[in-house]
């Protein structure tokens, strides 16, 4: 069984777009969990009107809250695509939203792969089933396709990606879309990946809160054996920046950026590696810093600043992220 989790924050709109796009796939996924991440707007309200008239009726979860109703919902099988949605406790920030998914999903004994999609994107009819023939490869502990900018935006926001520990980041590649390759990086807005690989490695990394969450999973899931297979035929759309709620120069994406590369370097890298990426990282978040203070927005420069000194000094395992809940513990 193939089951997904889509993560909502202050975003139902989009959200809806998606699950109805995966319904319509051919394969589709058998369970989808919506993950409502205590947005700060009306989206729980709104997507659990939603859930309870879909065709199939769907369920309303609470999270850490599962009853033996609720599980043999879950577990049960045939006819149309189940659509559960998961009220959390909390914003958990994105590895720690698809966590919570993820962590439903496996209460059901026939799950085989687990797909991530953002809450912003759309999927081709055809996409589930290219990714499956992918993962027909023991080998592969993710399949990922190619994302593209959604319509009138035209374009490749992702064709695989590469891995580059001097900079602590994942890059994302827009060219060579046509051939199937293995890549070193996987894009968290699309991931179909081996439902033991999430049991081994205990789902992602949640202390990120968000950014470099996927990063440091796909290092992971190598450093365990597996590869990391990019299947171009497989089309996503994607609402660039959207599911974030805010613009990339914003200060909370800025504090995070630089907080959670130089996490990244502490967390997975060491000896020669470490001394070289992390000066690296520093020089890079400085110039993004000056950059900022020379356009006037003394505000992103500050934040870059508290960021480098988060990342250098605070601690992943008691850290708390905006609003003030707690980030993570792996």
């Amino acid at each position: 069984m193939t089951g997904a989790v889509v993560v909502n924050y202050g975003g139902a709109a989009d959200t809806v777009a998606c699950v109805a796009s995966l319904l319509a796939a051919d394969p589709r996924p058998e369970l989808v969990v919506v993950v409502e991440n205590g947005s700060a707007d009306d989206s729980a309200e709104r997507l659990t009107a939603w859930v309870r008239v879909l065709p199939e009726p769907g369920r309303v979860l609470r999270e850490g809250a599962l009853d033996e109703a609720d599980r043999a919902w879950l577990a049960a099988t045939g006819g149309g695509t189940r659509v559960a949605l998961l009220l959390a406790v909390r914003n958990h920030g994105f590895g720690g939203g698809v966590n919570a998914g993820w962590r439903v999903l496996r209460t059901v004994d026939t799950l085989t792969h687990v797909l991530l999609i953002n809450n912003d994107a759309t999927v081709a009819r055809d996409f589930l089933g290219l990714l499956l023939e992918a993962m027909r490869d023991e080998g592969v502990g993710i399949a990922t396709g190619t994302v593209r900018y959604a319509p009138p935006r035209e374009g490749v926001w992702f064709a695989g990606g590469t891995y580059r520990w001097t900079q602590c980041r994942g890059v994302h590649l827009t060219e060579g879309a046509g051939s199937a390759r293995d890549v070193t990086f996987v894009t968290g807005c699309l991931m179909l990946v081996r439902a033991g690989v999430m049991d081994r490695l205990d789902g992602l990394p949640d202390c990120y809160f968000l950014y470099q969450e996927d990063t440091e999973f796909c290092l992971r899931v190598r450093a365990v054996g597996y590869r990391l297979r990019y299947a171009p035929a497989s089309v996503v759309f994607h609402k660039v920046s959207a599911s974030a709620g805010l613009r990339r120069t914003s200060p909370r994406s800025a504090f995070l950026g630089a907080r959670n590369r130089l996490w990244f370097a502490r967390r997975n890298l060491g000896g020669t590696q470490r001394v070289v990426a992390i000066p690296n990282v520093l020089a890079d978040e400085v110039g993004r810093a000056l950059g900022a203070l020379t356009r006037g927005d003394g505000a992103v420069a500050a934040a870059v600043a508290r960021g480098m000194m988060a990342g250098l000094f605070g601690s992943w395992n008691r850290e708390r992220g905006p609003g003030g809940a707690v980030v993570g513990r792996t």
